[in-house]
């Protein structure tokens, strides 16, 4: 009888510490998960204006020819007058502001040129 009784409180005390380390490894497990879904979340509000800039640098690549003196060079006047000249043809209302939803359906999105600043 005591024998058994033994066996009873060991097996009990087996699964008890099965237990434990099995919600100690459930709950590092969340807690890593945490981490990292709040590192990734970190990671992605950092990327938008990165991936903002790289995609402007591109769009700029493409109009700078059309800001280009005569020995292939732009000033960054030459520059300020044409991004000045291109936002004021897309603020008509002239509020200071422009909506780039009414941008984007716009239909004429071409680029304001040179003859088109003053130049």
């Amino acid at each position: 009888m005591e024998q058994e009784r033994r066996e009873v409180l060991t097996n009990h005390l087996k699964e008890s510490i099965v237990r434990r380390t099995h919600n100690c490894i459930l709950a590092g497990l969340a807690a890593t998960t945490l981490l990292a879904a709040g590192t990734a979340l970190a990671r992605e509000e950092l990327r938008p204006s990165q991936d903002k800039v790289a995609i402007g640098q591109e769009e700029v690549k493409r109009l700078l020819p059309l800001m280009a003196d005569e020995n292939g060079k732009v000033s960054e006047q030459a520059f300020m007058e044409y991004m000045r000249a291109e936002f004021g043809s897309f603020n008509k209302d002239e509020e200071g502001r422009v909506d780039v939803r009414k941008v984007a359906n716009h239909s004429s999105n071409r680029p304001v040129t040179f003859s088109a600043v003053g130049r």
